[in-house]
Protein backbone atom coordinates (compact mmCIF):
# COMPACT_ATOMS: atom_id res chain seq x y z
CA UNK A 1 0.00 0.00 0.00
CA UNK A 2 1.14 3.28 -1.17
CA UNK A 3 1.81 6.45 0.87
CA UNK A 4 -1.59 8.22 1.70
CA UNK A 5 -4.08 5.63 0.46
CA UNK A 6 -7.44 6.35 1.92
CA UNK A 7 -9.55 3.08 2.24
CA UNK A 8 -13.56 4.33 3.36
CA UNK A 9 -15.42 1.82 5.54
CA UNK A 10 -16.52 -1.18 4.70
CA UNK A 11 -14.11 -1.69 2.11
CA UNK A 12 -12.98 -5.44 1.44
CA UNK A 13 -9.39 -5.98 0.26
CA UNK A 14 -7.23 -9.00 0.75
CA UNK A 15 -4.11 -11.16 -0.73
CA UNK A 16 -1.93 -9.75 -3.42
CA UNK A 17 -3.21 -6.21 -4.14
CA UNK A 18 -0.76 -3.16 -4.74
CA UNK A 19 -1.89 0.23 -4.08
CA UNK A 20 -0.56 3.04 -6.07
CA UNK A 21 0.23 6.80 -3.81
CA UNK A 22 -2.86 8.96 -2.97
CA UNK A 23 -5.57 6.40 -4.21
CA UNK A 24 -9.07 6.79 -3.29
CA UNK A 25 -11.01 3.34 -2.55
CA UNK A 26 -14.76 4.50 -2.13
CA UNK A 27 -16.84 3.04 0.91
CA UNK A 28 -18.40 -0.72 0.10
CA UNK A 29 -15.85 -1.45 -2.83
CA UNK A 30 -14.77 -4.44 -3.24
CA UNK A 31 -11.01 -5.69 -4.49
CA UNK A 32 -10.32 -9.12 -5.65
CA UNK A 33 -7.35 -10.55 -4.92
CA UNK A 34 -4.41 -11.22 -7.11
CA UNK A 35 -2.54 -13.40 -8.29
CA UNK A 36 0.79 -14.82 -6.34
CA UNK A 37 2.47 -14.17 -9.71
CA UNK A 38 0.66 -11.43 -10.87
CA UNK A 39 -0.76 -8.86 -8.87
CA UNK A 40 -4.02 -6.96 -8.55
CA UNK A 41 -2.43 -3.30 -9.73
CA UNK A 42 -4.56 -0.02 -8.30
CA UNK A 43 -2.24 3.22 -10.11
CA UNK A 44 -1.62 5.68 -7.90
CA UNK A 45 -4.09 9.26 -7.98
CA UNK A 46 -6.68 6.66 -9.10
CA UNK A 47 -10.36 6.72 -6.92
CA UNK A 48 -12.58 3.58 -7.00
CA UNK A 49 -16.32 4.54 -6.46
CA UNK A 50 -18.69 3.57 -3.91
CA UNK A 51 -19.73 -0.40 -3.78
CA UNK A 52 -17.48 -0.83 -7.23
CA UNK A 53 -16.02 -4.49 -7.87
CA UNK A 54 -12.54 -4.02 -8.66
CA UNK A 55 -12.05 -7.46 -10.94
CA UNK A 56 -8.75 -5.79 -13.09
CA UNK A 57 -6.11 -3.82 -12.97
CA UNK A 58 -6.63 0.26 -12.56
CA UNK A 59 -4.29 2.49 -14.16
CA UNK A 60 -2.70 5.31 -12.70
CA UNK A 61 -4.98 8.47 -12.46
CA UNK A 62 -8.19 6.70 -13.56
CA UNK A 63 -11.45 7.00 -11.78
CA UNK A 64 -13.49 3.68 -11.77
CA UNK A 65 -16.80 2.60 -10.82
CA UNK A 66 -19.40 -0.25 -10.90
CA UNK A 67 -20.32 -3.88 -10.83
CA UNK A 68 -17.58 -4.50 -12.92
CA UNK A 69 -16.03 -1.12 -12.09
CA UNK A 70 -14.97 0.38 -15.62
CA UNK A 71 -12.91 3.18 -16.33
CA UNK A 72 -15.49 6.43 -16.01
CA UNK A 73 -12.63 8.85 -16.22
CA UNK A 74 -8.87 8.61 -17.36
Amino acid sequence: MGDFVTLAPAVKCNGNVIIGDHAYIGTGAIIRPGEKDDPLMIGAHSIIGLGSVVTKDIPEGATVFGNPARVIKG
